[in-house]
């Protein structure tokens, strides 16, 4: 009888990254650095470029185009954050995608433990982790934000916030093309996302170990605010209670207060958020 590989000895793994030409090259510089540094490394990384970039981000992406096999995806400009994930996408070949932030930072063995862990779990589509968070230096966290870990606590939590930290998911890419990939929502794409996967049947997991390091610089809460985001989280949590079987009124009752938090001022609206991540 034939021995049918594992999945981290058999199946190459993709890195899908975006950015943009306000990204700090630094930031850039260390969240690559962290990719080839991995102890099971990518086949390779798509980069999809969003808009012209700035010769200071192009020198950064020249130097690691060789260590990390980047394959390029040039946009016009940049636009919605799901143009940009779907452009991306659509070029790769590998089953299994590892979405990546261009200013966050992976645990050298990240892909290590996820595939691993895929390996022993083949019925997962979606596995992500927690993460620890930073303002500046990534080795003072100001945080952490813990995620569910089972599917079933998955399924509980999902359509009333997202039950993943993107930056940290693999996906099995097909399951992802099943239900059309990426769709507009402002700031909620993943949210959007991993609630059309579980009504069509995809299976879900969490490890509660952070195996990355996320930047929430100044900037983080007041980019997740105003009239504009609120409409945004309204809308998002809408569509998905469409098709929500599990929590629908807890769903609905939590709106008002969810729009109210997002026209909170910044300051209060950190105080809240420090709050819940405990």
């Amino acid at each position: 009888m034939t021995s049918i590989p594992s999945i981290v000895e058999s199946t190459p793994l993709t890195t899908l990254m975006v950015t943009y030409a306000g990204e700090r090259p630094d930031n850039l510089d260390q969240a690559l650095a962290s990719l080839v540094r991995q102890s099971r490394p990518a086949a390779e990384t798509v980069l999809v470029c969003a808009g012209p970039l700035t010769e200071e981000l192009e020198t950064v992406i020249a130097r690691f185009r060789e260590p990390l096999a980047i394959r390029r995806v040039d946009l016009a400009r940049n636009g919605p954050l799901a143009i940009s994930l779907n452009a991306g996408l659509a070029t790769i070949e590998t089953e299994w995608v590892a979405r990546m932030d261009s200013d966050d930072i992976a645990e050298p063995d990240r892909f290590e433990k996820q595939l691993n862990f895929l390996d022993a779990h083949p019925e997962v589509d979606v596995l992500g982790s927690s993460i620890v968070e930073f303002a500046d230096d990534p080795d003072a966290p100001t945080g952490r934000r813990e995620v569910p870990l089972t599917h079933q606590a998955i399924c509980r939590s999902a359509f009333l916030r997202t039950p993943f930290n993107h930056m940290t998911v693999v996906f099995r890419r097909s399951a992802v093309d099943r239900v059309g990939g990426y769709r507009d929502f402002l700031g909620y794409e993943d949210f959007d996302l991993w609630t059309r996967m579980l009504v069509d049947g995809a299976r879900m997991a969490n490890l509660a170990e952070p195996l990355v390091r996320a930047r929430t610089g100044k900037g983080f809460h007041s980019r997740r605010g105003g009239l504009k985001y609120a409409k945004a989280e309204w809308r998002a949590l809408s569509t998905a209670n469409r098709i929500n079987t599990v929590n629908p009124w807890q769903v609905r009752l939590s709106m008002p207060i969810r729009f109210g938090l997002r026209l909170m001022p910044v300051w209060l609206r950190n105080r809240a958020y420090r709050a819940v991540r405990g």
